[in-house]
C-alpha cells in the first residue's frame, strides 16, 4: 500500500525503493523474532522448551543463553509446533549442547515427529495458485 501511495505522490521509483526497503525490514523482522517459553518441573526434573518464530543464526545467543540456563541432569522437551522456520546452525547448537549436557546425566527430547510433519506438510503445499513456494 505505501508503495503506491509514494508512486502515486512522487514517482516510480523512489515508490519501489521504498516498497523494497519495507519489504527487507519485514523479512529481517520475521527472521530475526524468536520466543522461548519453557516450563520447568523441579519434581521430575523436567524442563519442556516451546520455541515460537524463526530460530535462525540471529537468534543463536538467545537460544544457547536460554539453554545454558537449564539445570544440569534435567530431561529437555523441545516442542517445534510454533516455529516457523529453523536454521542449520541453531540445529548444530542443539546437538552440541546434547552432547555436554548427557555428560552432567541429562536428556534431551527433540520432539522431531513435528518438525518433520511440518516440513512435509509445507512440501506437500508447496504449489499454491500458480505461485511455487520453495521450502
Amino acid at each position: 500500500m505505501v508503495t503506491v501511495v509514494v508512486i502515486v505522490a512522487s514517482n516510480l521509483l523512489e515508490g519501489v525503493l521504498i516498497g523494497l526497503g519495507l519489504s527487507i525490514l519485514k523479512l529481517l523482522y520475521a527472521f530475526s523474532h524468536l520466543e522461548i517459553k519453557w516450563d520447568e518441573d523441579i519434581f521430575r526434573n523436567r524442563v519442556q522448551i516451546h520455541l515460537k518464530g524463526a530460530a535462525t543464526l540471529i537468534r543463536l545467543p538467545q537460544l544457547a543463553a536460554a539453554l545454558e540456563d537449564v539445570r544440569p541432569g534435567a530431561e529437555v522437551h523441545v516442542h517445534f509446533e510454533h516455529l516457523d522456520y529453523i536454521d542449520h546452525t541453531c540445529l548444530d547448537l542443539m546437538s552440541n549442547w546434547e552432547r555436554q549436557h548427557e555428560i552432567t546425566g541429562g536428556t534431551l527430547v527433540i520432539e522431531w515427529e513435528e518438525l518433520s510433519s511440518k516440513y512435509h506438510q509445507r512440501r506437500a503445499g508447496a504449489r499454491v495458485g500458480d505461485v511455487r513456494v520453495v521450502t
